[in-house]
This record gives C-alpha cells, structure tokens and sequence, in this order.
C-alpha cells in the first residue's frame, strides 16, 4: 500500500495538474472496463480452488481463460466507446486511451495469479506478489516518467 501512495505522488509530482488528470481518466476508463467485463470471475475460480472443487491445474486454466475472454470483451468495448464523440476522451490523448486498454489483460492477469497463489494456501509466493508489483510499478515510473520524459503514456 505505501508502495501504491509513493508510486502516485511521484506521478502527481511529475505530470502536474494537466498531466494528472489526463493519467486518471486513461485509469477510470481501464479501471470500470476491467470491472465490468471481468467481474468476480477470478474471484469465483480463486474459491473453487480453494473449496477443492477445481484442482490447481483447472483453475489455472479457468483463471486464464476468463481473464483473457474478459480482458478481450474490455478492450473492443473501450475501441467500440472511443469510436464515439465524448467530453471524456478530450481529456488525454488517443494514443494514452489504448495504451490504458492494453493494461487490462496484464491487470487481470496479475491479480488472477496472486488469487490463485491465495487459494492454494501460498501466501508467502501471494505476499511476494502483492510487494513486487509495486515495486516494479514504481521503479518503471521513476525511470519512465522522470529520467525518459515519457509522462502520461510512461506513467501507464
């Protein structure tokens, strides 16, 4: 969590104002696409993993199946949306808008695996996870964002 805060004032802290906004309305639009289209599917398998309904090897291949057939719907309805006239698309560049769509099948692939670790009972490999994307999230923002000049398409 300290990871995530430091990660996001550094990227409010480089992007300004303009540049802030730009980056969380790319977020929004992942954020409510990756929700809508891939709603409690990993937490539905997560369960049955758990419970032994599904061994480990089905629920890996549950998990993948329905975060890729998810992540795919997200992303032709976020190119379907961009397609149409809106205030909201104003707000960053078009190039940012895809860039934020192509995060959601990494996004869900992320956070299947850390479930899946979870139901197996490994939460040392879960709580790795869970330290390590930040992590990696922020050392790719400093050097991104600040050393490169990239701003919001680095920040994403």
């Amino acid at each position: 969590m300290r990871m995530c805060i430091v990660n996001q004032s550094c990227i409010a802290w480089w992007l300004g104002p303009e540049g802030r906004g730009a980056y969380a309305v790319c977020l929004v639009f992942a954020s409510l696409l990756m929700a809508l289209f891939t709603f409690a599917s990993d937490v539905a398998v997560t369960r049955l993993v758990a419970s032994k309904h599904f061994t480990l090897s089905q629920g890996v291949t549950q998990s993948v199946l329905y975060s890729t057939l998810g992540s795919l719907l997200a992303v032709i309805f976020g190119v379907l949306a961009m397609q149409y006239p809106s205030a909201f698309f104003t707000k960053a560049d078009t190039h940012d808008f895809y860039l934020a769509l192509a995060s959601i099948p990494v996004t869900s692939f992320a956070m299947s695996i850390t479930n899946i670790t979870m139901a197996v009972r490994r939460f040392d490999v879960a709580a790795i996870l869970s330290v390590l994307q930040p992590g990696i999230q922020l050392a790719f923002t400093v050097l991104l964002v600040e050393c490169f000049s990239l701003e919001v398409t680095g920040a994403l």
